[in-house]
């Protein structure tokens, strides 16, 4: 299999991510009224429909309208731009890392399909204990953290040289390296000066 269908196959991942993620949102929406609460797990996990307007788990949430959303569609188109290149750049067997960016690109373009869609991110999932309440969150925003998650381990895991791709992105016929074009080359004018040598002691009676 070539390294660009390869990457075609990646896209699995962020795809299935993201249906998933706008199932589980537009049925919050149509089964539940805003701050309508359902026991999940007494005491630890309900569910509870939440309009955020703000980023992950409530972030920014406190910024004037208008501002705001620009800031985060902003914010959200640059980390899908940083998100691609770097997936470009490296092979797309790095399994690990590929994972995690894919991860973030499914939780990124799933969060920016609320907003464009209804002007806001669902969330619905809330976890408590006691009196602290950890701010409701949904299925995206669960797979960028388990993806940046991913990446920290990537990240600290042994390195091996030659994972980072061209540029231009992985090929399947890699280019000589330099070492390499040297050495053939020196290959080549050897083999010569032995063929000439040889005809010159052919011409000698």
């Amino acid at each position: 299999m070539s390294a660009w269908k390869k990457r075609l196959v990646w896209l699995v991942l962020p795809v299935t991510l993201i249906f998933f993620d706008q199932v589980t949102k537009s049925l919050i929406r149509e089964n539940l009224a805003r701050g309508e609460e359902v026991e999940v797990l007494e005491g630890f996990f309900r569910l509870n429909h939440v309009q955020n307007k703000g980023a992950a788990f409530g972030l920014f949430s406190g910024m004037e309208d208008g501002y705001r959303e620009l800031f985060l569609t902003s914010l959200g188109a640059v980390a899908l731009c940083l998100v691609i290149f770097y997936s470009l750049r490296l092979r797309p067997n790095d399994a690990l890392a590929q994972t995690g960016l894919h991860l973030i690109f499914g939780g990124a373009v799933g969060n920016l399909i609320d907003r464009f869609t209804v002007g806001w991110v669902t969330d619905f999932l809330e976890l408590y204990w006691g009196d602290f309440h950890w701010p409701a969150f949904n299925i995206a925003d669960s797979v960028i953290v388990l993806g940046v998650a991913i990446l920290l381990i990537d990240t600290f895991r042994p390195r091996h040289k030659g994972k980072i791709a061209e540029a231009q992105g992985e090929r399947d016929d890699i280019a000589p390296t330099e070492t390499e074009m040297v050495a053939e080359a020196g290959s080549k004018l050897v083999e010569s000066g032995r063929s000439e040598s040889g005809e010159a002691e052919s011409d000698v009676p």
